[in-house]
Formats: C-alpha cells, sequence, structure tokens
C-alpha cells in the first residue's frame, strides 16, 4: 500500500511539476506582453501630448483669425472692386507717361546730337 502511495505521490508530483512549468511559460508570456503594453502606453502618451501641442497651435492661429475678422473693414468688398476697376485704367497711363518721358529724352538726344554733327 505505501507503494501505492509512493506512486500515486510521483505522479501528482510530475503533474504539479508540468503544471508550475506551464504557469511559469505563461508568466513568461505575461511579462512580455506586459512590456509590449508599456511601449504602447509611452507611445499613447507621447501621441497625446503632440495631439495637445497641435490643439494649442490652432486655437492660436484660431485666436489669431478671429482678430483679423474683426479687424477687416465690412465694405472691403466694394473697395476691392472698386480698386480692380481702376487699375488696369491707372496701368494704361502709367505706359503713356513713360512712353512719353522715353519720347522727350530721344528728341533731346537727337537735337544733342544734331548741334554736335554741326
Amino acid at each position: 500500500m505505501s507503494n501505492d502511495r509512493l506512486v500515486i505521490l510521483e505522479q501528482r508530483m510530475d503533474h504539479l511539476g508540468g503544471t508550475v512549468m506551464r504557469v511559469d511559460d505563461k508568466l513568461d508570456s505575461i511579462a512580455s506582453t506586459l512590456q509590449s503594453l508599456v511601449r504602447i502606453e509611452e507611445r499613447q502618451i507621447a501621441t497625446n501630448e503632440k495631439l495637445s501641442e497641435g490643439t494649442k497651435v490652432m486655437q492660436d492661429h484660431d485666436t489669431r483669425l478671429r482678430k483679423l475678422e474683426v479687424e477687416v473693414p465690412e465694405n472691403l468688398d466694394k473697395r476691392l472692386v472698386g480698386i480692380e476697376t481702376k487699375i488696369p485704367s491707372l496701368v494704361e497711363s502709367r505706359k503713356w507717361v513713360v512712353m512719353g518721358i522715353l519720347a522727350g529724352i530721344g528728341m533731346i538726344g537727337v537735337a544733342v546730337v544734331h548741334m554736335v554733327m554741326k
């Protein structure tokens, strides 16, 4: 009977040893997974920090844009239309003035050359 008990105890010890080994393997797996989880959490924290910085920059831009919107006069569209319709005629006038000045300089040059040739 004591032999039977020893055999049963040995079987149970073998079974317990196998169970302990499986638990040890699972603990190693859990440790590896936990390390991965820590890395993911660190990346998540970094991402959240960047998002917070981006949100702050966006809020700053929004504040600046609203300030500009307040500063822009109400009748800006009318004023721009007026300027855009007048600019072509101003450009044309400038061309005529420049051409007139160049023609005057050319006439003076011809007169000087004529005087030198005499």
